[in-house]
C-alpha cells in the first residue's frame, strides 16, 4: 500500500519555492520597494526549503535517502538562485 504522506511531503520544498515567487510578485503591488514586511518572510523561506529537504532525507529509507539528497542538492541550488533574485527584486532601487 502506498504511503501518500511521503508523496505529499516531496512537494513541500518546490511549493515553498513557488511561494517565494508569488510573495514577491504580489508584494510589489501591496508594499513599497524595500519594505521590510516584504523582505523578512523571504529571509525565512530559503532556510525552510533546506530544512524540508533535510526532513525528506531523514524520513527516507535505503537508497531513497541518496535520491532525496540528490534532489535536495539540485533543488537547493536552484532555490538559492530564485531566493537571491527574489530579494534583489523586492529591494529594487531602495539601496
Amino acid at each position: 500500500m502506498l504511503d501518500y504522506r511521503y508523496f505529499n511531503s516531496i512537494a513541500i520544498p518546490p511549493t515553498i519555492t513557488s511561494l517565494m515567487v508569488i510573495w514577491v510578485l504580489c508584494g510589489q503591488f501591496l508594499f513599497h520597494q524595500g519594505s521590510l514586511i516584504q523582505l523578512y518572510p523571504l529571509l525565512l523561506l530559503f532556510p525552510l526549503v533546506i530544512l524540508s529537504h533535510l526532513y525528506l532525507i531523514i524520513i527516507s529509507h535505503g537508497f531513497k535517502r541518496f535520491d532525496m539528497a540528490f534532489f535536495g542538492l539540485i533543488h537547493g541550488l536552484l532555490s538559492f538562485v530564485v531566493w537571491t533574485f527574489a530579494i534583489m527584486f523586492s529591494n529594487g532601487q531602495s539601496i
